[in-house]
């Protein structure tokens, strides 16, 4: 009967790809707590997912490292995301997934691994980015949260290019945003 307990147990089912158990836990809890926020988010987004396919459904595909979203100075960055895609693709976003990049025009994109929108990074860090991209550096990125209406993502470089070696992406102090 410990509404915290509940939550926890119910998110532990999503884990292990068991949503009709997590669902009926998160349905005991609002049995004990009609106002439960935890177990009402949670709930929609259990309802968002029925029948879904193709967008990493499983949270057990992703893999939690402590040092995903360690910040290095020059290296790093957070960042909103713009042009948002759908809530009922947004609300499959997990922290720590890892996404892609796709560059499209003048865009820099943020996708699943399966190539699934979600949003796009602003335009004046995109044009840098592409920049970057040209000139052989690359990139890990990460879901660090995501609602219904904003996603954040983690970006990291993880190598530079030779003619640009000394140029960092994220230059300390910066306001790209």
């Amino acid at each position: 009967s410990d509404i915290n307990t509940l939550n926890r147990l119910a998110y532990a089912y999503q884990a292990l790809n068991d949503l009709p158990k997590s669902k009926s836990t998160y349905q005991k809890t609002l049995k004990l707590d009609k106002y439960n926020a935890i177990a009402t988010k949670n709930l929609e987004r259990l309802n968002l997912w029925k029948g879904k396919k193709g967008l990493n459904n499983s949270i057990q595909n992703i893999s939690a490292n402590a040092t995903v979203f360690l910040e290095e100075p020059g290296k790093t960055k957070l960042v909103a995301l713009i042009n948002l895609a759908p809530v009922s693709t947004v609300s499959l976003l997990r922290p720590s997934q890892p996404v892609e990049l796709s560059v499209k025009r003048k865009s820099v994109l943020i996708v699943t691994d399966n190539n699934k929108y979600i949003g796009a990074l602003p335009d004046d860090l995109a044009f840098k980015i592409m920049r970057f991209l040209k000139n052989n550096y690359k990139y890990t990125c990460f879901i660090k949260s995501a609602d219904k209406n904003t996603v954040s993502v983690f970006l990291r470089e993880i190598q530079r290019g030779k003619r640009l070696i000394n140029q960092p992406s994220f230059p300390a102090g910066s306001n790209d945003l």
